[in-house]
């Protein structure tokens, strides 16, 4: 055993080193004496009084330690999954991870326990206002994250147990049930076409159309739309793949006049003060004709999605139609809309030129 003295860029300080059962042990403190007084200390360790007793509480914390700061962090895990290509391009729930690096971003990915999600859990709903539903997702979130780092090779060896596991769900809603009528959606239509932004009808137009996704149809490029064969092409969906759909004869003609009238720019939607950026953010234009058409209050562009599929339904097509048009992966998800709507379908063609005047 021994007590060296080392400098630091604005100490100088004491490490202590002493070798039992074949282990080595060393701590560092400010001042000589508190490094003799461990030193003493530790000399205990194998009698069963107090002294012994704190001896070994301190070897302990100094092998938890050592394990500590030879495991991988939270943060490192995270970012090893957010690299790897899981088979989806949404990326809602890896992103959700970057939230917690407030509580652990440095802290070792087999530290963090059930205690630890809870609380942050329960942090995160009060200071962002989240429903239950929302916070459900941000414990999938980390869920996944262990889910994953067990089956790899390069973490099997920490025996990882995922902290979520016994954490009550917060209960979930029955689920929105936002669906246009076809009188709805003409009046919707109307105010749009009155907007001061211009592409916001043939937006509009083309989501409850397609039942595409917001981004999807709102970064939508010229290259990817066929107005010679009608259909789009819609690049990295949330699938993970590219998904193509077609436009009948009206939304064609109206893409046609909306690109001669609109600014030159490889975007469909190009920004109003700026050609080379897409028009992702639309949602005071949005708002005013949401208002001005006296439609729900809840209502979001994503519904009109949902709205598709139900007037889709009405329509007589199948759910496998319904599927193929909304790019679903399983047609679970698209049968929860033909519960939703409460309709049973049949089969018949879809026509979407009462929308268009």
């Amino acid at each position: 055993m021994s007590v060296s003295q080392y400098k630091t860029k604005s100490s100088i300080r004491y490490r202590v080193h002493k070798m039992i059962n074949g282990i080595r042990y060393s701590k560092s403190f400010t001042t000589h004496k508190e490094a003799e007084d461990w030193l003493n200390l530790i000399c205990h360790y194998d009698s069963s009084n107090v002294l012994g007793k704190l001896a070994k509480a301190e070897l302990n914390a100094i092998t938890e330690e050592k394990i500590q700061s030879s495991t991988p962090t939270f943060k490192d895990v995270v970012r090893d999954y957010q690299q790897v290509d899981l088979g989806l391009k949404c990326d809602h729930g890896l992103k959700k991870l970057d939230y917690f690096f407030e509580f652990w971003a440095d802290k070792s990915i087999s530290s963090i326990n059930r205690m630890m999600v809870e609380n942050a859990l329960d942090d995160l709903a009060v200071k962002r206002n989240l429903a239950g539903p929302t916070v459900n997702r941000y414990q999938a979130s980390i869920s996944s994250l262990y889910r994953w780092a067990s089956q790899q090779r390069k973490y099997r060896e920490l025996q990882l147990n995922n902290p979520t596991i016994g954490i009550v769900r917060r209960k979930e809603s029955k689920g929105r049930e936002v669906f246009l009528t076809k009188e709805q959606q003409s009046l919707l239509l109307h105010e749009c076409k009155k907007s001061k932004w211009s592409g916001l009808y043939v937006l509009i137009a083309l989501l409850l159309a397609t039942g595409a996704r917001r981004n999807e149809i709102a970064e939508l490029k010229w290259e990817n739309v066929n107005l010679k064969d009608g259909f789009i092409k819609l690049l990295d969906t949330k699938n993970g793949d590219d998904h193509v759909i077609s436009i009948n004869s009206t939304l064609i003609t109206l893409l046609k006049t909306f690109k001669l009238e609109s600014l030159l720019s490889a975007w469909v939607f190009p920004h109003i003060h700026n050609p080379r950026k897409p028009m992702v953010n639309f949602d005071h234009y949005w708002k005013v004709a949401k208002e001005a058409s006296d439609m729900p209050n809840n209502l979001r562009v994503h519904d009109l999605r949902h709205t598709t599929a139900s007037t889709m339904l009405a329509d007589g097509f199948s759910l496998e139609d319904i599927k193929q048009t909304l790019n679903h992966k399983s047609v679970h998800m698209t049968n929860r809309y033909a519960h939703h709507a409460k309709v049973v379908n049949t089969v018949s063609k879809r026509d979407v030129s009462h929308l268009i005047g």
